[in-house]
């Protein structure tokens, strides 16, 4: 039994000397710079250990190096900068939404549905109040989730309520083939150049753009006297996106521009665009590694028909809304997937308000094609010349020339991080690709008879 273990100890230590041989073989032939000082019995001890420490100095820089690069790769994927050297720009005007929340139609409406007197229409446009998500308790009336969605119909503005002319440069248009309505939870729009309408599809669509031979970008609106306008306010809101954005309360105060119908001011709106520019690595990345989406990337939304990060918000409390009182307000664009509340519905939406609103969610991404606005009010003491069918003009003027744009860019790829490891390796140890081959060629085809 003990010869049995004794013989068992015996062909165990042969093997590691012949396992150390090998090692011993490939380190004194490799082209991995020092190695072989580690094994050469020639020389004095000393000199060894000058080499060990050496080594291990040069392998722990290049292990740190190579780290801090996969470490880079992995949570500094993308970043963003600032262009001025592009001559060759083009830039698409943008959209253009007059928006309303109550109407002399829906006055008449409301008063009809309530029972109050159609003089008080300050009660019943509480039924349109944001703060409120529509629900006013001094209304005693038991309004349907129908009667709520034929009130945003008679909100909606048809094109020839409100626009008598329109003026692309010097060229006028049909101004029901450029503004078409949209619902939105700021109200009812009437929105020029936007993705979200059926717009696009218009042959004129390519029209509206500037770049740098085509430096004259404006659009001219004249709005029509008309019964439309016979509500309490006496302005309504105009707000400017890029064409793929979605209109909502979520977009920043500084894009809002209110406009008068009585009295009106004479304004012009010069606005300057800043776009943003994605590189064709940036393409490549899935969305939630480069903190953006495209507008083709609509995944699993419903209202959307191209992807708008203040859009996906909007869908977003619509969802919560619908799970935690099993209907929406009236004040979010009607969808079959999301039934409207009434108005005993209504105080549930209230009462989970900032649920609803105020949530964050993770899912919504910046757009990738973001455009940053910035924008002058110019006031002329001229005034108007306006024809007496008209109650007021509007005109937005784009600045021409964009010195500046964002460039969105990808910091490192796959293949540079293969070239900064390779760089790394060969310079702290001279290794290379070879080096794999010659490991193989050392263990597995040189076959010296090694004891």
């Amino acid at each position: 039994m003990f010869d049995k273990k004794e013989k068992t100890l015996k062909t165990n230590k042969q093997k590691q000397i012949i396992s150390w041989n090998f090692l011993k073989r490939y380190l004194a032939n490799s082209s991995i710079h020092g190695v072989k000082y580690l094994i050469d019995d020639n020389r004095h001890w000393s000199e060894r250990v000058f080499w060990v420490i050496a080594c291990s100095l040069s392998w722990w820089g290049c292990g740190i190096l190579i780290s801090g690069t996969i470490k880079d790769f992995i949570t500094n994927k993308v970043d963003l900068t600032k262009e001025t050297n592009f001559l060759k720009w083009e830039i698409e005007f943008p959209s253009i939404h007059l928006c309303f929340y109550f109407s002399g139609r829906a006055k008449d409406y409301a008063a009809n549905i309530t029972g109050i007197d159609r003089r008080k229409a300050s009660t019943m446009i509480r039924l349109t109040k944001w703060a409120t998500m529509g629900y006013e308790s001094s209304i005693a009336a038991n309004i349907s989730s129908e009667q709520f969605e034929i009130l945003g119909e008679y909100i909606k503005p048809q094109c020839t309520d409100v626009l008598g002319k329109c003026i692309w440069n010097d060229e006028e248009l049909d101004c029901c083939e450029m503004f078409t309505p949209i619902e939105t939870n700021i109200g009812q729009c009437l929105s020029f150049n936007s993705v979200h309408t059926n717009y696009s599809q218009n042959q004129h669509s390519s029209k509206f753009f500037m770049n740098h031979h085509k430096q004259m970008a404006k659009v001219t609106l004249y709005l029509k006297k008309t019964a439309f306008w016979n509500t309490s306010r006496d302005f309504f809101n105009v707000l400017l996106t890029s064409t793929i954005e979605y209109p909502a309360r979520s977009i920043g105060k500084e894009r809002y521009l209110s406009a008068q119908w009585i009295k009106p001011k004479p304004t012009i709106w010069d606005f300057h665009l800043m776009p943003t520019h994605n590189d064709n690595g940036i393409l490549s990345m899935p969305y939630n590694e480069r903190h953006c989406r495209f507008h083709s990337e609509i995944n699993n939304f419903r209202l959307l028909k191209s992807y708008s990060y203040h859009g996906c918000l909007v869908e977003s409390q619509m969802r919560r809304s619908q799970s935690l009182c099993g209907c929406v307000s009236h004040l979010y664009p009607s969808s079959k997937q999301y039934r409207t509340c009434n108005y005993t519905e209504l105080k549930c939406v209230l009462n989970n308000r900032k649920e609803i609103v105020d949530k964050n969610d993770d899912d919504c991404l910046p757009e990738c094609e973001e455009i940053k606005f910035t924008l002058f009010e110019n006031l002329s003491n001229d005034g108007f010349d306006l024809p007496n069918w008209a109650v007021t003009k509007l005109i937005f003027n784009m600045l021409p020339s964009p010195s500046i744009r964002y460039n969105r860019y990808r910091v490192r790829s796959l293949l540079d991080v293969i070239i900064s490891t390779g760089s790394t390796l060969g310079l702290f140890s001279g290794a290379s690709v070879l080096s794999l081959i010659e490991l193989f060629y050392w263990f597995f085809l040189r076959h010296d008879d090694i004891k």
